[in-house]
């Protein structure tokens, strides 16, 4: 798949890295505090987190990040699988 993802989160990069190493154990190549490369079917891919900014409605303020999830070269399949985990390890249910 060559195609690169970007995801606005309302996550800090500490709770970014410690969702992420929970939901991809044994995947992960090398880390640092704004990127992981791991390895996917064979093929590496990139994960880069931009600086934290605030955002802010009102009175309410709360830290984001922009996710950029890199699979140029990663199989079609292998890239759906990991996107489907990635979205289930990070979802969060509100009502």
């Amino acid at each position: 798949m060559d195609a690169v993802f970007k995801r606005e989160m309302a996550i800090t990069h500490g709770e970014f890295l410690r969702i992420f190493n929970a939901a991809f154990a044994g995947h992960i190549v090398k880390q640092a505090a704004d990127f992981i490369h791991m390895e996917i079917d064979g093929a590496r891919a990139k994960i880069h987190l931009n600086p934290e900014m605030k955002k802010k409605i009102a009175s309410l303020e709360w830290l984001v990040t922009e996710v950029e999830l890199d699979l140029r070269g990663v199989p079609q399949q292998a890239a759906v699988r990991f996107l489907s985990r990635f979205e289930r390890a990070f979802y969060k249910g509100g009502g």
